[in-house]
């Protein structure tokens, strides 16, 4: 995935200085400029939808996902 990203020029990869073996992966100004377009309509969308649920609803979902991906989110979540 980060390949195809770096062939976008998209994202650009270099060695880690202290450690060759580690690769840092950093957004170009193209990349950038990407996300700035497609984050504040993403961001629109997961609001709208949120905003269907009562703020009871949106802790749970968030507790639920949370769970789903193996970490505790939200503070009381977890057994």
């Amino acid at each position: 995935m980060i390949h195809k990203l770096e062939e976008q020029r998209l994202v650009e990869v270099r060695k880690a200085e202290k450690d060759g073996r580690g690769k840092l992966v950093g957004l170009t100004g193209k990349g950038r400029a990407f996300m700035d377009e497609i984050l504040p309509p993403h961001y629109l969308r997961i609001t709208r939808l949120m905003d269907k649920l009562s703020g009871e609803e949106q802790r749970e979902l968030i507790r639920l996902l949370g769970k789903l991906a193996g970490t505790e989110m939200g503070g009381e979540c977890g057994k």
